[in-house]
Formats: structure tokens, C-alpha cells, sequence
């Protein structure tokens, strides 16, 4: 029973040992995974704000890219619409209008198609105005003279819009950026409460020039962009949490197999290192006690034990000698219960070996963590590695998504002012008695005066770079009597004309929201898109480009239906989404290795420290006391308190070795009785 108890003990202070070892290396490898994904967090927050910042500006500068187009149409039309009023007289016009606070015709104009601007949403927009800068000549300082909110119109121009307006050509700051001589963009995260408007708003400034030598008019555009930074941050939520989820189970399933996998490894080395020379020298002095002094402890070069094994084998062949001198049998007085030169050689030799036993275990538990560490690294990495890669795939499947649908929004009010604009030149068109005369060059593939004008002012897309388009073409729908195909019959490239739609565009156009893919897909009932790696080569293109088809139907004597192209490349804005990404993931990565390194670093130095002090008290030093005890042993001391602490390592051993001498010094005592 009183073995049993010893080694239950002893099984106590292993477990103790070995959970105190377990303990100190999760709490580092925890907090190492907690301090890489700060990192991780960052690094997503980094990506966050850099999806929103790319988002502003993108969508500001494909904006700015229109503002010259709209404007000179805007005024295009209503010089159509308005006979009489020319350049020259529009800053006059607006001056009497000031003074009388009437509305021109000009302005009255003017403000219908910034109402339809807002009306078709395009880009979002919430409001569009016209002011006069401050040097106009008209004396009225910066002034609103035309707005789609007629309520703020003859209002002054609030202080930061003018100080975006004319902030300087090379500098950018507080937020504005200057896109080129005439265009600049500010992002208002709190709105612009001079014009009544709250919220996230883009606000970009054109400065127009409708007659060099009169006065310039400010073209301002108010966008709202709350709801597609919210569905950024919502998309970026939603990944998030789904890495999250991952990055917690990962934790979770690393410490368990961390865990087991030192319980296991440590286990082991404190069953041979430790327990198993514990049992060996137990048993020795078991069998001593029951006077067995012929036993020998195996030892093992090099191990934490040997100099204690060396002792008590040398104590063992000492007490023979003591034995045999209390019996009569062996060495004389003299020479029993002495320690032999090569004895005593033995032990010192043991000791120092013991210093490499101890060295040995420091070795194999820190060659462990340092490839617990190297693990837990590589799969963190690895696992953050994926998710930046998948988070960059998204990011452009959705940029190239967002583009398309900003394009076939934006061609809804591009469309209707380019129709009205038709419409006021070739009044024909709206008649659907005379519009026959344009199906009829169809018919004939005859590019007549009206086709040729039309395809005129579509190769101002393309030429002055609207919406970052190089290409736009609409293709007639099959229609009785006219084409039984699709055929191209107006675009900005002539070559195009009158060809039939190549069969990529026609799947396009006939693509159904089940067979959308990644970047192939059906936004509404009436448009769609796709991103094309390498071309498409039957346009002559190459490269990355992005295609989106809108339909657009009209009157024309008979209905038609037209399918819109617009033609896109997409290669240098991909490229910087993921050349960022490539920064950021190597950032992190490094980052990373940087926090893992140091925490495997950490650990093994830690663990020396602990294991040296676990190993110094529960170990070296307690070895220390019986190998003192044996010593005296071997000079013939049987008499000796051994100090014995409840659930130390050695407390089995301990209680064994006392009993041993107990009962060796009651075998001595007996032989003296008899001989007497």
C-alpha cells in the first residue's frame, strides 16, 4: 500500500511537472496566434479602407471623364432647343437673369437636364450645379446659377466647394485631388451642409469653358456614395467572418493537437528521463531493503541520472563491504565502509555527465516548440496567405462588377441625352412616320448623313475617354424585314459596320442568371457582362477588357431593339488591385513571421528558464541530497534523516531509500547481536 501511495505521488508531481511545461507553451503559442491576427486585422482594415479609398476615386475619375461630354451636350441642346442663344451671350444671359431673379432660358434648360442627371441617377447623383467662379467679371462673386435643386439656385457657392474648385494644379490635400487642368474630386464623409446634404458624398468640380473669351462656369456634381461603401464594408464584413470563423477553429484545432502532441512528446521524455530511472533506482532499493546487495542499477551514459545511479551502485558495493565486516566475513576494519579512488573517480565523472543529461533534455523539448512554432507558422501563413488571395479574387470580381454596372447605368442618361440630342437635330427621328428614312439605311447598309453623324458623336467616347471606354457600338436585333441577324449598324470604329455581331457578343447579350460565373454575369433583365483575359480578338483587341451589353429600344418606324457595347480595358486597374494586395499579403506575411519567430524564440527561452527551475528543484536538487546521502552511506553512515517532501518527484525513492537503510541498519544491528 505504501508503494502504491509512493508512486501515486510521484505520478502527481510527473503530471504536475508536465502540465506546468504544457501550460507555459500554449500561453505563448495562443498569444502568438492572438498577436498575428492583430496583424491579420490590420492588414483587412488596411484592405478595407484601400477598397473604399480606390472606390472614390474610381469612380470620381470615370466622373470626371464625362464632365466635358455632358456640359458641351447640355449646351448643345440647348442652343438646339433655344435658338438665338450662343456662347458669347450665355454669361450675359445669366447676369440680367441675377439682377431680374428670373430664370433664362438657358437656365431653364440647363436645369431640366441636371434634373434628368438626377433623375436617371447618374452616378448616383443626388444634385448637379453650375456657379460662377468669383472672377466671372459678373460681379456677384461665386454664385449658383443653375442647379437641379432649384431652391439653392442665386445661392453663394459654399466656401469649400470654391476651395475645391480652384485648389492648385500640382498639389493634392485635406482630402481633394486634382484629376487634371479642368477636373478635381473631394470626398465629404459628412456631407455638405452649405446645400443642404448629409451623408458620404463625392463631389467633383469641372471647370467649363463654354466661349474662351468670356467667363468660366464651375460644373459641380454631388454623389452619393453611402450605399456602395456600405456594401463595401458588408462584403468585407461578411468575409471576415468567415475567415474569422476559420482563424478560430484553426486556433482551436491547433492547441488541442499542440496539446496532445506535447502530452505525448513530453510524456515521453519525462517517462525515460525521469520516471524510469526513478523505477530503476526504486526497485534497487526495494530489493536492497529486503537485503538483495548484490543488485546493480543499470546507467546510461549521459543521463540525468547517472551520477546517482553511480553513487548508489558504489553505496551498495560499500555495504556489502559493511555487512561483511559486521559478520566476520569480508575486509577489515580499516578498509570497510571506505570509498575507492576509482569509486570516487566514478562519481565525479557521473556528475559531470549529468550536466549533458540535463542538456540533452533542454535539446529535445526546445528542438520540440521550435517545431510546434514552425507548424503553427506555416499554417497560419498559409491559411492567411489563402484568404488574402481569395479576399484579392473577390475584390476584383467585384470591382470588375461594380464598373460594369457604373457603365450600364451611366449609358441610361449618356443614351437619353445623345437621343435628345438626335431628336433636336433630326426632328424626323421622333416622328415614327419619317424615322423610316434611317431603317431604311439599314436595310441598304447605306451610311447616310444621320448614321454618319450619329456614329460621330459616339467616337466622342471613346476619343475623350468617357467612362475610360475605347470602344462603343450598338448591333441591330434581328428584326422582320430588316436584318434577320444581329448586325452592327452604328459604333465609334467604322470597320464595324454593318457586320454581324460576332457569336462571344450575342452570348453575351443571351447569357441567363444561372450561367453567370465569376466575371461573366446578368446584372438585370437587360444587361450584362463579362471580362475577357486576352481580348476579344475578333475586335482586335488584347489585353484584359470588360464588355457590357445594355439593350435599348426606340421607335424607328417599326420597334427596334438595340444591343449596346461598351468595351473597357480593365488590365492596369486589376494589375493595382493586385499589386496592392501583393504588398499587403507580404507585409503581412512578414509581419508574421516576424511575431512568430519571436513568440517560438520567447518560448524556448521561457521553457529554459522554466524547465531549468522545474529540473533544478524537482530534480537536480533533490538528486544532489541522495547522492550526498549515499556518500555518507558509502563511509559507513546508516543513521541519517532523509527529508521527504509529499508529491515531490522523488518522494517514492526517497521513502524507498530510507526504508532500505532502516532495514540495512537493523541487519547490521542483528549481526553485532549475534556475535556478541
Amino acid at each position: 500500500m505504501g508503494k502504491e501511495k509512493h508512486k501515486s505521488g510521484r505520478r502527481r508531481a510527473g503530471t504536475k511537472i508536465l502540465f506546468q511545461i504544457v501550460s507555459l507553451i500554449l500561453i505563448v503559442f495562443i498569444a502568438s496566434a492572438f498577436i498575428s491576427y492583430l496583424f491579420f486585422r490590420n492588414s483587412q482594415n488596411n484592405v478595407i479602407q484601400n477598397s473604399k479609398d480606390k472606390l472614390v476615386e474610381h469612380k470620381a475619375r470615370l466622373f470626371c471623364s464625362t464632365n466635358r461630354y455632358c456640359t458641351n451636350i447640355a449646351a448643345q441642346i440647348v442652343m438646339v432647343e433655344n435658338p438665338g442663344i450662343s456662347l458669347q451671350t450665355m454669361t450675359n444671359d445669366l447676369a440680367i437673369g441675377f439682377d431680374q431673379n428670373t430664370l433664362t432660358p438657358m437656365q431653364t434648360g440647363i436645369n431640366g437636364l441636371l434634373e434628368q442627371m438626377v433623375d436617371d441617377n447618374f452616378f448616383n447623383s443626388r444634385m448637379a450645379l453650375y456657379a460662377f467662379p468669383p472672377e466671372s467679371g459678373a460681379g456677384y462673386g461665386s454664385m449658383i446659377v443653375m442647379s437641379s435643386d432649384p431652391e439653392t439656385i442665386y445661392q453663394e457657392l459654399p466656401s469649400e466647394l470654391r476651395d475645391l474648385a480652384t485648389m492648385g494644379k500640382s498639389g493634392n490635400g485635406t482630402g481633394r485631388v486634382r484629376v487634371d487642368d479642368q477636373n478635381s474630386y473631394e470626398f465629404f464623409k459628412d456631407g455638405v451642409p452649405g446645400i443642404g446634404l448629409e451623408g458620404e458624398y463625392l463631389v467633383t468640380a469641372y471647370v467649363y469653358s463654354p466661349d474662351p473669351a468670356g467667363s468660366d462656369l464651375w460644373f459641380f456634381n454631388f454623389s452619393s456614395m453611402h450605399d456602395e461603401l456600405a456594401a463595401v464594408d458588408k462584403f468585407y464584413s461578411e468575409e471576415n467572418g468567415k475567415i474569422n470563423t476559420a482563424l478560430i477553429l484553426l486556433i482551436i484545432g491547433m492547441s488541442v493537437v499542440l496539446v496532445l502532441l506535447m502530452l505525448v512528446v513530453l510524456s515521453h521524455l519525462i517517462q525515460k528521463n525521469i520516471s524510469r530511472p526513478i523505477n530503476e533506482l526504486e526497485a534497487a532499493a526495494e530489493q536492497a531493503m529486503e537485503g538483495d546487495l548484490e543488485v546493480e542499477v543499470p546507467i546510461r551514459e549521459g543521463e540525468e541520472f547517472e551520477g546517482l545511479k553511480t553513487v548508489f551502485n558504489n553505496m551498495l558495493i560499500s555495504l556489502r563491504d559493511v555487512l561483511d565486516m559486521a559478520t566476520g566475513s569480508g575486509k577489515s576494519a580499516d578498509t570497510a565502509g571506505r570509498v575507492t579512488p576509482s569509486a570516487e573517480k566514478d562519481t565525479v565523472r557521473a556528475k559531470r555527465k549529468r550536466r549533458g543529461g540535463r542538456s540533452s533534455i533542454f535539446f529535445k523539448v526546445a528542438v520540440m516548440v521550435v517545431l510546434i512554432f514552425i507548424i503553427q507558422a506555416a499554417v497560419m501563413m498559409i491559411m492567411f496567405n489563402g484568404s488574402q488571395t481569395r479576399l484579392a479574387e473577390k475584390t476584383k470580381q467585384r470591382f470588375v462588377r461594380s464598373t460594369a454596372e457604373t457603365l450600364a447605368g451611366n449609358y441610361v442618361y449618356l443614351g437619353n441625352m445623345v437621343q435628345r440630342y438626335f431628336y433636336d437635330i433630326f426632328p424626323q427621328l421622333s416622328d415614327p412616320k419619317q424615322s423610316g428614312e434611317l431603317v431604311k439605311s439599314y436595310r441598304t447598309k447605306n451610311i447616310d448623313p444621320m448614321i454618319e453623324k450619329i456614329n460621330e458623336t459616339i467616337r466622342l467616347f471613346p476619343e475623350q475617354g468617357i467612362a475610360g471606354m475605347i470602344m462603343n457600338f450598338q448591333a441591330m436585333a434581328p428584326t422582320p424585314g430588316i436584318f434577320d441577324v444581329p448586325t452592327i449598324v452604328m459604333g465609334s470604329e467604322d470597320e464595324l459596320m454593318f457586320q454581324e455581331l460576332p457569336d462571344g457578343l450575342i452570348e453575351l447579350h443571351d447569357l441567363t442568371a444561372e450561367e453567370s460565373s465569376a466575371y461573366k454575369a446578368r446584372i438585370d433583365e437587360g444587361t450584362t457582362y463579362m471580362l475577357v483575359d486576352d481580348g476579344p480578338s475578333y475586335l482586335g483587341l488584347s489585353g484584359k477588357h470588360l464588355i457590357v451589353n445594355n439593350d435599348h429600344h426606340i421607335e424607328a418606324g417599326v420597334p427596334v431593339t438595340y444591343w449596346v457595347y461598351t468595351i473597357k480595358p480593365m488590365e492596369e486597374e486589376l494589375a493595382e488591385i493586385e499589386s496592392f494586395f501583393n504588398g499587403e499579403r507580404n507585409n503581412l506575411l512578414v509581419s508574421m513571421g516576424i511575431v512568430l519567430s519571436a513568440s517560438g524564440l520567447l518560448a524556448v527561452v521561457l521553457i529554459m528558464f522554466v524547465l531549468g527551475y522545474l529540473l533544478r528543484t524537482r530534480i537536480t536538487e533533490p538528486v544532489d541530497e541522495l547522492e550526498v546521502i549515499a556518500e555518507r552511506v558509502m563511509k559507513g553512515e546508516l543513521d541519517i534523516d532523509i527529508p521527504i517532501q509529499a508529491g515531490e518527484e522523488f518522494e517514492g525513492l526517497k521513502r524507498a531509500f530510507a526504508a532500505m537503510l532502516e532495514s540495512l541498519q537493523k541487519l547490521v544491528d542483528k549481526s553485532s547481536t549475534d556475535d556478541s
